[in-house]
């Protein structure tokens, strides 16, 4: 009898686990639907916000009446809460993608160079907020060789993209962001402070965890704290850590400590410790060819680019591009990755055989580092604004 009902439990046991595995798998086939449904949301709404935000920054470089002047900037500010609302999503997406556990993908890094290109990049926004950014590099790492750290360059971006814009969220108009960079026994440490709000102490632990704050952002913008679960998951990845201090009144300071993997040869020239004032210099009349498939984003690319300075050359999708770059002369080419007969990636491929010297961005509305490729020499992701698309084309330039 005791076997018998041994038995009968032995077999329904068996019959819920199969029941439990086979709902687990239609759960998690439903979540990557829904992800990839939000992925194909994000990327179509990337386009569109692209081409909002770069023409307004174009309009506003006319010579508008005081009215006009106001409506453009309101057209710009929601560019950039748009921008701000797909960063969500994107770290929605991340988190349901279990990503926190993909390997970084490591690559050798100039810290000094990173640091500018995001200070640049968070410009304009703080400039619109009258908020100023400051960078200041520590002799320890602009003196005695070209410092290098070994990291997954699109993840430490998306940090300090991240603990950027959260000071400026959180931080009045008229105050200022200070970054700071040092080297500290074996790592690289990176200070992000502002002269915000300050966040009570019996707080600080919810930042990276579960649970909100109480402090709200100066500007209405949105802001979810899943941004700051990501950033310390990035962190702990490069076997760094994430520290944070703050004072109410006063304001925060995030300090980022990741490991130094070695100092390469020494620089030519020497970059004494300074404050980085961004601007969008012209080195030369480049010539460029840009493949974009979506009629208004070649179109508001196009004039961006003309309107600086450079010489365009506009195709609309990868085969016209790797024909166009295989008859002409070109100083760099700029690929959206998702274009009809060949795509971009493709299409790289084709012109890095045929002109190997040719540098090539990579233009997606998808995370950097999904389109991570040895073909292309730098990453712009949509939504961009100006000083983004000049960095990335310069950059692009000078790593050839």
């Amino acid at each position: 009898m005791a076997q018998l009902e041994l038995r009968r439990y032995i077999d329904y046991s068996k019959k819920m686990q199969e029941e439990l595995i086979a709902k687990n798998a239609r759960l998690e086939a439903l979540d990557k639907e829904r992800v990839r449904f939000l992925g194909m949301i994000s990327h179509d709404i990337r386009q569109a916000v692209s081409s909002v935000q770069v023409s307004g920054e174009l309009l506003m470089q006319e010579h508008l009446t005081e009215e006009n002047s106001e409506l453009v900037e309101s057209i710009a500010n929601s560019a950039d809460y748009m921008g701000n609302l797909l960063d969500e999503l994107s770290d929605e997406l991340h988190l349901s993608r279990k990503a926190r556990n993909s390997s970084p993908k490591f690559k050798n890094a100039d810290p000094v160079s990173l640091l500018k290109r995001n200070v640049l990049s968070n410009s304009r926004v703080a400039e619109r907020k009258n908020i100023s950014l400051y960078l200041t590099l520590d002799e320890s790492i602009t003196t005695n060789g070209t410092l290098k750290i070994y990291i997954d360059i699109a993840k430490i971006e998306r940090v300090i993209n991240n603990l950027i814009s959260n000071a400026m969220k959180f931080s009045h108009p008229g105050t200022s962001i200070h970054i700071r960079a040092k080297k500290n026994s074996s790592n690289l440490v990176i200070e992000i402070q502002d002269e915000g709000q300050g966040i009570p102490e019996n707080e600080l632990a919810k930042l990276f965890g579960e649970g909100t704050i109480s402090v709200q952002p100066t500007g209405n913008e949105r802001s979810t704290g899943l941004g700051l679960v990501i950033v310390k998951e990035i962190i702990e990845q490069h076997n760094g850590k994430i520290e944070v201090s703050s004072q109410v009144g006063v304001g925060t300071k995030f300090t980022v400590s990741l490991p130094i993997t070695k100092v390469l040869s020494k620089s030519d020239t020497q970059i004494k410790p300074s404050l980085f004032f961004p601007s969008t210099p012209l080195s030369k009349k480049l010539n460029i060819l840009i493949a974009e498939d979506n009629a208004t984003n070649r179109k508001v690319l196009s004039t961006a680019l003309s309107r600086i300075g450079y010489e365009v050359t506009a195709v609309t999708n990868g085969q016209q591009a790797v024909d166009s770059a295989q008859a002409g002369s070109f100083d760099v080419v700029l690929l959206d990755n998702e274009m009809p007969v060949m795509n971009g990636i493709t299409a790289a491929k084709h012109i890095k055989r045929l002109k190997p010297k040719v540098p090539i961005v990579s233009v997606s509305g998808s995370n950097l580092s999904e389109s991570d490729n040895a073909d292309f020499a730098g990453f712009l992701t949509k939504p961009y604004n100006l000083q983004q698309l000049v960095q990335v084309v310069e950059s692009a330039i000078t790593a050839i």
